[in-house]
């Protein structure tokens, strides 16, 4: 079963393994940043997606307004392709509709297609195109919640 929790220190172990140049200290810094609830004065969450208590990726959510919040997902290479995207980014929508907003926007790159289908099936609709990091073009995704 799929659920989204916040970090906790508890998570450093794990995110060590999955994230193999960072230390102890380093994985401890980014659980702590992850937990703030604040990014450059926005409203923040950083959620672990586990399954059966393992932790399997993550979830934020950044509000941009009252009414609009960016999703993004990531779930770690041995647990792709197996549906949990799909529940963890469902549950996100859920969640952001609970928390009182009203459009959810996600970039993907455009190379990705797996992330696509994903955003398709669950009502996204391309609305741009934008440059993201290293050259790479981005599709800009927007749903209604």
């Amino acid at each position: 079963m799929i659920t989204l929790r916040k970090h906790t220190l508890r998570d450093v172990p794990a995110l060590m393994k999955l994230y193999p140049d960072l230390d102890d200290a380093a994985a401890q810094a980014l659980v702590e940043e992850w937990t703030a609830e604040q990014y450059r004065g926005n409203p923040f969450l950083m959620l672990a997606v586990t399954e059966d208590n393992e932790l399997i990726g993550y979830v934020n959510l950044l509000a941009k307004t009252a009414q609009e919040v960016h999703i993004g997902l990531e779930i770690y290479s041995p647990y792709r392709g197996k549906g949990f995207g799909t529940l963890a980014l469902q549950k996100a929508l859920m969640l952001a509709h609970e928390m009182g907003y009203h459009k959810a926007i996600d970039l993907v790159r455009k190379e990705n297609a797996a992330s696509l289908r994903i955003h398709e099936k669950l009502g996204f609709a391309i609305v741009g195109e934008q440059q993201g990091k290293n050259s790479s073009l981005q599709l800009v995704l927007c749903r209604m919640l």
